[in-house]
């Protein structure tokens, strides 16, 4: 049962409305002192932020009593100033699925936090930063009927542009003071190393909570570092057999292996856009402002599972992405999609995406690439769709073994295209990229962050050599063509231009080890061929790459 904010009792109602009020005053929020009219601030061309009551829900009390939960939330879209990026605090979804195999090769222990009330924990905005009074709530003791009074912030609060980025900066700030180390190929991770430098855990952001995983030994000093800095909701360690809901996601913690499912999120939040049985005959008509509205929401749940963990769906949301961007969104892409969000939802095609422990010792970053006609004939190429598979292996593993996928991706191919050639070496380059990108990740976890250039100028001078403990990347394709003309000593003369330097490209790659091996795949076994095209072109793929992520096993079918 979940009550309403309208099905509270009114004395909850209002100490919820008190509390919300105090919060200000207990987190240091305002500049005491400075209550003035908000026509006199505006009169003097200061930033006055007007506000209102956001959030009110209803939610269990620690002594099994229902309660309320509202804020006081500034109107942020009335600020003035721009130009920096007020983005949340959170590390990109392959980075926490890139260390958690890592974090769990090694037996470290998995780990929730959640900062309670997390930006009124952020460090104040200084007396000479920016001036901005926001209008104060009923039942302050500032407050004067009428009068719309409004006082300086003290601190960037929820509903402000700049809270994420302080929060943030106050998290990365007070890190770093305590030694963590943070990543430059991601600045929303965070690095414990032992006193020999060697890894002992790793905390990526998400805004307010994290998930990362330590040494066991380090658990306590974790624990009671984070709690002496901040004011923490909540510190739960996960053993094995216990399962978690974090970001959108359940975790479930095993010995010998991790997964992930959103299974009770696709049941519960899997919805349609409403169309009656007439309105449904007319498939090539253009849709309503009302459907076109209600289509984004729909694409907005779709999206955010195939996008985490069902991956051979993710070509669906892909286009629609691309119709509705089109500005002709017709009733046949909403029945489309439609039929997509009933299949998430369907219970019997639903599966957890799985990552095994993988054996000790180095990885490896696996990438397979795939080009497809997308929605046109079979013939024509001229808007190629790339598809893309990233997973982890154990360095040592030759052929089939287990497999972690930490990454995929859909898309329409950057660059024009012309033939079959074009758009396979385009997506070849792509993920290439992509994978190097997430071998510089497993290196910087592994042997810390690269030195940076003065470090390197100064190594130099001294005649000292900098290692770098490179992480293989191998490459899997099934366009035979592309293999041979890279593996080939001469270049392709009947080549384009481009093409030439693509070509080249990949030469280079593997002739300096970004690229460790390119291998030929068996097309009608190539796991990334559904993100190519519709699933009804690629039956057998589908099957193959669905088994690949639900059972961590990579099989690769070589030409």
């Amino acid at each position: 049962y979940h009550a309403t904010w309208e099905e509270l009792p009114e004395d909850a109602k209002a100490a919820a409305y008190d509390k919300a009020v105090n919060e200000y005053h207990k987190w240091g929020c305002w500049y005491d002192g400075t209550d003035r009219p908000m026509k006199e601030l505006k009169a003097e061309g200061f930033e006055v932020l007007s506000a209102d009551w956001r959030g009110q829900r209803a939610k269990m009390g620690p002594e099994g009593k229902l309660i309320g939960r509202l804020r006081w939330t500034p109107k942020g879209y009335q600020e003035w100033h721009r130009g920096q990026d007020n983005g949340s605090p959170t590390a990109a979804a392959v980075s926490h699925r890139v260390l958690d195999v890592l974090g769990k090769q090694r037996g470290f222990v998995s780990f929730v936090v959640d900062w309670e009330s997390a930006f009124f924990q952020q460090t104040p905005i200084p007396l000479d930063g920016p001036v901005v009074y926001c209008e104060v709530p009923e039942g302050d003791p500032g407050y004067v009927p009428g009068a719309r009074i409004c006082r300086r912030l003290a601190k960037w609060v929820p509903g402000t542009k700049e809270a994420c980025r302080g929060w943030y900066e106050t998290l990365s700030k007070r890190f770093v003071g305590l030694g963590f180390e943070q990543s430059k190929l991601d600045p929303c991770v965070f690095y414990i190393r032992d006193e020999d430098g060697n890894i002992a855990g790793h905390i990526p952001l998400h805004v307010d909570d994290t998930r990362g995983r330590i040494r066991e030994d380090w658990l306590p000093w974790l624990e009671e570092t984070l709690k002496a800095e901040f004011k923490l909701g909540e510190f739960e360690v996960l053993k094995a057999g216990s399962s978690k809901d974090f970001v959108g996601e359940k975790c479930s913690e095993e010995d010998g292996a991790v997964y992930y499912d959103q299974l009770d999120y696709a049941r519960e939040k899997m919805s349609e856009v409403k169309l009656d049985a007439k309105r449904a005959k007319h498939r090539e008509e253009l849709a309503t402002d009302e459907e076109v509205a209600e289509f984004r929401s729909v694409l907005g749940k779709a999206a955010w599972v195939t996008n985490h963990t069902r991956p051979e769906s993710v070509y669906e949301t892909s286009v629609a992405q691309s119709k509705v961007s089109s500005g002709k969104l017709k009733v046949s892409d909403i029945l489309r999609l439609n039929k997509t969000s009933r299949f998430l939802g369907d219970e019997r095609f639903s599966y957890r995406v799985k990552h095994p422990k993988l054996a000790e010792g180095p990885v490896k970053v696996v990438v397979i690439a795939d080009a497809g006609e997308g929605e046109q004939s079979k013939d024509d190429y001229e808007k190629s769709q790339c598809g893309r598979v990233i997973g982890l292996m154990h360095a040592d593993t030759v052929g089939a073994g287990d497999c972690c996928v930490v990454d995929f991706k859909s898309q329409k191919c950057k660059r024009v295209t012309h033939n079959s050639f074009d758009g396979e070496t385009i997506a070849a380059i792509d993920a290439v990229e992509a994978g190097m990108a997430i071998a510089l990740l497993v290196e910087e976890y592994n042997n810390g962050v690269l030195p940076s250039l003065r470090e390197r100028q100064l190594a130099e001078a001294e005649g000292r050599e900098l290692v770098r403990v490179r992480t293989p990347v191998e490459l899997y394709t099934d366009s035979n063509s592309l293999v041979t003309k890279v593996k080939n000593v001469r270049m392709d003369p009947k080549l384009t231009k481009r093409r030439k330097q693509d070509v080249a490209d990949l030469k280079e790659a593997l002739a300096v080890g970004d690229l460790s091996r390119l291998w030929h795949h068996r097309g009608e076994w190539i796991v990334a061929d559904p993100l190519t095209k519709p699933r009804v072109r690629s039956g057998q793929t589908s099957e193959e790459l669905i088994k690949l992520v639900s059972q961590g096993w990579f099989a690769p079918v070589l030409g």
